[in-house]
């Protein structure tokens, strides 16, 4: 039963062990191809476990980027090895591995050049006659290169400076209903060909005076399209969080407030009419001269002393209000203070009006006798004894099988003690103690 629950045990411990995967190491073989090779340890990898996707998706690889791939059983561990195929010219390979729908893992690896490897020349002697066909060879595929690369410059397209808008556009406009390429295809094989055309290396950015070179669909077919998109939206948001940053710093200007010209609508000086020349040669009514000659005069008083003068009477009413608060917060509590006093004194009253629970005998109670307590010895003491509680005590421990206690109240006792033979049966007690 006990080998049994240890296999359950050890069983379930292999299936919960993790997947390792080490770091991917590059190799070249002999034909020249380069090799991505992973030891894998703790599972047992068969065919068909391993899946190999496109970069951060669940799409398979595209199978003519690899040769073929290979796993080595070495006992304690497994190789795990893709062979590149030789029409991959990348300098770098990005996938996504996954192993028995348990283990996924994104990876990304620069790789040799292949245009460096591949220029190699092995200095060898050989025969004129073979050299010499040998550079007439050269100079026949140099001759057709060239006239390869007229026909490519020939097919070129240009977008011109004045019909630019944005590079999306631009994308949508070239891609039209091609399926086989994406708009991020598009946009990034744009980038990459006109890099003098874009400000600050951002593709959002772009120079509407120059002309916009495209190039050919075998071209953007070959740019990786998660690439491409990564690289698109960082930088977006390189772009956005710039602004960001860049709209904050602006300093914002608000218009002044109208202000409105009191002279306009109200005149702060008297306006004086001109004045008329009495004639005192007729004979005039004092009264109706003074009404003729009296004029009601309204100046304009600056708001601020009007509502200064306002709200003087709120004030005043606000502390009357104050003052009247505190006086009767100062009311009610004498009044509480003096009902406290007037209840205590009515309780002890109370009390004392209570009956007397003394119990009063109509004969005469028998005094104590003290010959009762004849019988007890004489020398019998009542005082606590410290030492020989301890000592007990730890008895009470030893009896119960509590060593600690037992052992530290009769070291303490042994220390303390001034009593011989206390100080003899904790000794012995002690030696008791620590058999056990």
């Amino acid at each position: 039963m006990r080998y049994f629950f240890l296999f359950s045990t050890l069983l379930s411990l292999n299936l919960i062990a993790d997947i390792f995967l080490s770091s991917p190491k590059i190799k070249v073989n002999d034909q020249n191809q380069r090799i991505i090779e992973f030891r894998i340890e703790k599972e047992t990898i068969r065919d068909g476990d391993i899946v190999i996707n496109e970069y951060k998706t669940k799409d398979p690889i595209n199978d003519t980027f690899i040769e073929y791939t290979l796993i080595n059983d070495f006992g304690n561990f497994q190789t795990f090895s893709i062979v590149l195929a030789n029409e991959y010219q990348e300098d770098y390979f990005s996938f996504n591995i996954a192993i028995k729908e348990s283990f996924s893992k994104d990876i990304f690896i620069f790789l040799p050049s292949k245009a460096r490897s591949s220029n190699v020349i092995t200095n060898t002697q050989m025969p004129t006659k073979q050299t010499e066909s040998i550079k007439a060879n050269i100079k026949n595929n140099d001759n057709e290169n060239i006239k390869e690369s007229k026909s490519k410059n020939k097919t070129v397209e240009i977008f011109k400076s004045g019909d630019i808008t944005t590079v999306w556009s631009m994308a949508e406009t070239i891609k039209g209903n091609n399926k086989n390429i994406s708009i991020y295809q598009v946009m990034w094989s744009i980038y990459l060909g006109n890099r003098v055309a874009f400000i600050d290396n951002n593709i959002n950015l772009i120079r509407k005076d120059i002309d916009i070179l495209i190039p050919s669909f075998a071209e953007i077919e070959k740019i990786s399209y998660q690439i491409a998109r990564d690289s698109i939206f960082e930088m977006n948001n390189s772009f956005a969080d710039r602004l960001k940053s860049a709209s904050k710093s602006l300093l914002v200007l608000t218009a002044p407030k109208v202000i409105k010209d009191v002279a306009e609508n109200q005149d702060t000086n008297p306006k004086i009419e001109n004045k008329k020349q009495i004639d005192f040669s007729d004979s005039i009514d004092p009264k109706s001269l003074i009404e003729q000659n009296t004029k009601e005069i309204r100046l304009a008083v600056d708001n601020q002393m009007l509502d200064d003068l306002t709200a003087v009477p709120g004030e005043v009413t606000q502390q009357n209000q104050d003052q009247f608060e505190i006086f009767d917060l100062i009311f009610i509590s004498l009044i509480s203070l003096a009902s406290g006093i007037l209840l205590a004194l009515i309780f002890i009253q109370v009390r004392k009006m209570r009956p007397s629970k003394e119990i009063n005998y109509d004969f005469d109670e028998a005094e104590d006798d003290d010959s009762s307590l004849s019988s007890l010895p004489s020398d019998l003491s009542i005082k606590n004894d410290e030492d020989q509680q301890q000592l007990d005590l730890a008895v009470t421990y030893f009896e119960m099988n509590d060593k600690d206690n037992a052992k530290s109240l009769l070291e303490n006792l042994v220390q303390t003690t001034s009593n011989d033979e206390i100080k003899k049966s904790a000794k012995n007690l002690l030696d008791k103690v620590e058999k056990l």
